[in-house]
């Protein structure tokens, strides 16, 4: 029997499917999976033309809140896959400019 982690008893792992992705998240993280959706689907045409390339299956998407740099981005999934980290840039990056 797989037991919940510590302090996540409440946290539950959901799925939805968009035009060309599914999303990946634990339900407390359900309004930045829907606004995360929003994006990537405005963003497919643009992404796809640029590259003149489109994914034949959906892309995986999965909204962590916590990360394992020891494992890096390692993945036994054999497909098409991009994580979404929610924690913000620090402030000394060069990523300092980016809404909520």
């Amino acid at each position: 029997m797989q037991r919940p982690l510590p302090g996540k008893e409440d946290e539950q792992w959901l799925s939805f499917n968009t035009k060309h992705f599914t999303f990946n998240y634990l339900n407390v993280h359900q309004l930045q999976a829907d606004r995360a959706a929003v994006i990537a689907e405005k963003a497919w045409p643009v992404i796809t033309s640029d590259l003149k390339w489109q994914p034949k299956d959906k892309v995986q998407v999965v909204i962590v809140d916590d990360f394992d740099f020891s494992n890096g981005f390692a993945s036994p999934l054999p497909y098409n896959q991009m994580r979404l980290y929610l924690s913000p840039p620090e402030n000394m990056s060069g990523l300092g400019a980016y809404d909520d």
